[in-house]
């Protein structure tokens, strides 16, 4: 399966670590769960939202390009962490 990853940085976790926040471990999180079920992710296919809250959808661009790719048949799969 070639996969995306999907990351946004989430201010309104409570009882969760800054670093499990960030969006550069979210990245590195998703891509090794990615790896383990044998699947690729390129480079292009990361998609990160830093800092735009989700109450923001409409901002949220990386996450419309994503979305975008996925309908084109250029992944066939997103992996993320949970929010």
């Amino acid at each position: 399966m070639i996969a995306a990853v999907y990351a946004r940085k989430s201010t309104e976790q409570h009882g969760v670590a800054d670093e499990a926040k960030s969006v550069t471990r979210q990245i590195e999180h998703a891509c090794a769960y990615a790896t383990s079920k044998g699947w690729s992710v390129a480079e292009e296919h990361v998609y990160a939202d830093d800092g735009i809250s989700g109450a923001l959808f409409g901002d949220r661009n990386w996450h419309y390009e994503c979305a975008r790719d996925l309908v084109a048949g250029k992944i066939t799969g997103v992996s993320g962490t949970p929010a």
